[in-house]
Parts: C-alpha cells; structure tokens; sequence
C-alpha cells in the first residue's frame, strides 16, 4: 500500500500562574494534535487535546511533589471506503468491485474523549528521581466505528513506576516499568 501511514504531531506545554502559587507547586496547560493516515488516506483520524495538570510540592525543597491531570480530547475519524479491497471482491471472473460489506462511505466518526491521572515523583537528595503513577484513558467511554452497529471503548487503566540514580559523574542507573490492562489485553514492560 503506498503511504501506508502517515503521522503527523505537534505540542506544546508550559506552566502558568507562576506568581500565585507556591513556589515549587506547577500549574501546567498543554495543547496537542496529533493526524494520522492510513492506507494512502483510506483512514483518517485527527485528535486535538487539551490537558491541565497540577503539582503541589510536598516538602520544602520541592523534591517530592504529588501531580494530578486531566486531558479532553476531540476525535474525528473517516473511512473511504472506495479505497479499500475486500475478499468478496476478488471472484474467480477476477475483482468485481463490489462487496457485502456494510459500510457508509466518507462517514465521519466524531467522539469526546476523557482521561485523567495521578503522579508521584521525587528524590531523597536531589540526585536520585523516583516515580510513581496510574491513569485511566477513555473514562467516558465513547462510541466509535464506522458501521450502523458502534462499540463503546473500554478504559484502559495504566500503573507505571521508575527510579534512576547517578552511580558515578559518567554512569548512571536507570529502571522503569509500565502495566497497562483494556478490556481483557493487558501489557507489562520493563527496562533497566
């Protein structure tokens, strides 16, 4: 397939309210997008996000902080489907072009999407950085396809962790790990 995908993505974030809270508290905005092709522009998907997080420093180095987020995000898919071939369409007179499936061509899914997350981070002397978090994407669970029939998106829940530190001035350790668990898949990965 030519251009089998294309991905295009942009972002930008940054604090704000510097002066009116604590001093290593952080109250972040960050917008995204991210546009997606696929099988030389059969399916497109385009996702805008806006997210706001907060960090409140628990000590009174600002090492230690608790870090809570949320994120709206504004879905839009479309299939053409006169782009793609399907098995019904290849006879034994050869492809004839027409098929069973039920399919509404240029049908454009638009969806909310809502997630949110929690973050623990910090370091007991300013050199190490310990971590901890969950998340829990699709909370509003919204309904997504391209036939008469939609299919809610389960919420996909996400526990990650690490830890680095300095063992020399050139060499370092690091560890991390993530689990995510949707539906009835789930994923664990770690590195060091």
């Amino acid at each position: 397939i030519p251009k089998a995908y294309v991905t295009t993505t942009a972002s930008v974030d940054f604090s704000i309210l510097k002066n009116k809270i604590g001093e290593y508290d952080v109250l972040g905005i960050g917008l995204s997008g991210l546009s997606d092709q696929s099988a030389d522009n059969a399916l497109k998907l385009n996702y805008g996000s806006l997210s706001l997080s907060f960090h409140k420093a628990m000590d009174e180095d600002g090492y230690n902080t608790l870090g809570a987020g949320i994120q709206a995000t504004y879905s839009s898919m479309n299939l053409d489907i006169t782009k793609l071939r399907f098995e019904d369409q290849l006879t034994a007179n050869g492809f004839t072009g027409a098929t069973s499936e039920v399919l509404t061509n240029g049908k454009t899914q638009n969806y909310l999407d809502l997630n949110a997350g929690l973050l623990f981070s910090g370091s007991s002397n300013g050199d190490n950085n310990y971590y901890l978090g969950a998340s829990i994407y699709h909370i509003n669970r919204p309904a997504v396809g391209f036939i008469d029939q939609l299919w809610l998106l389960n919420p996909r829940f996400t526990i990650h962790g690490g830890y680095s530190t300095p063992l020399s001035d050139r060499l370092s350790v690091h560890t991390s790990a993530i689990y995510q668990m949707q539906n009835q898949a789930s994923e664990m990965v770690a590195g060091l």
